[in-house]
């Protein structure tokens, strides 16, 4: 195959920059804010609900320590001026408790799912990713390079982006391979079919008609 020449090497470098590197690293780029951002929110959340659980747990120890133990008013029995006053505190008391007792089980599922999606891990992929692709581009033809030197510069550069694109895939298992064990046995399983020589078996006789009743009478 002829080498291609400069005009075509040049077109084959701004198709790949437009078409190949430049919406990788606009996707890499608009995934990390989307991760970001779903990390940021799902950590707020973490942490409202544990603000929200440690909060309602001292405010009902403070409710009850003030109403019920630091004054008698709504112990039994209540005076019939106090009764709705001391009925309200008692709903304020149950609702701060569920609080108190749901508000971890919510933060410990948001925390079971960022570990799930793990989008702090995902950032720092795409963001080494992107950080590759920068250093690959460096790599990048001059246009003030001789022929030679320009064909070398865009082969460094197209392998270098490559590469990463790659190694990117294959941190998802994208890139699925079979293991170099299993391939050497099933060549060596293959070989060994090959080599054997299977006994070969001859057909029995077919049976011979038997003689009718006329047959037999000639006979």
């Amino acid at each position: 195959m002829d080498e291609l020449d400069r005009n075509r090497m040049e077109a084959l470098y701004r198709i790949f920059d437009r078409f190949g590197l430049a919406d990788m690293r606009a996707y890499y780029k608009t995934t990390i804010q989307k991760h970001r951002r779903a990390a940021a929110q799902v950590n707020l959340l973490r942490a409202s609900a544990s603000f929200l659980a440690g909060f309602s747990a001292a405010l009902v120890g403070l409710i009850v320590q003030s109403v019920y133990v630091g004054n008698s008013t709504c112990l039994e029995p209540v005076a019939p001026d106090q009764l709705g006053a001391c009925q309200f505190i008692n709903g304020v008391i149950l609702v701060l408790m569920v609080l108190a007792v749901v508000s971890p089980a919510i933060g410990g599922a948001f925390s079971t799912l960022a570990d799930l999606y793990q989008w702090d891990r995902q950032v720092s992929l795409y963001k080494e990713a992107l950080e590759n692709l920068a250093i690959a581009d460096a790599r990048s033809p001059d246009p003030e390079m001789d022929d030679a030197t320009y064909r070398a510069a865009l082969k460094a550069y197209a392998l270098g982006s490559l590469t990463v694109l790659y190694d990117e895939s294959a941190q998802w298992g994208q890139m699925i391979r079979t293991p170099v064990q299993i391939e050497e046995f099933i060549r060596r399983s293959q070989e060994r079919a090959q080599s054997v020589q299977l006994p070969t078996f001859k057909a029995p006789n077919q049976p011979q008609p038997r003689p009718t009743g006329d047959e037999g009478a000639i006979s």
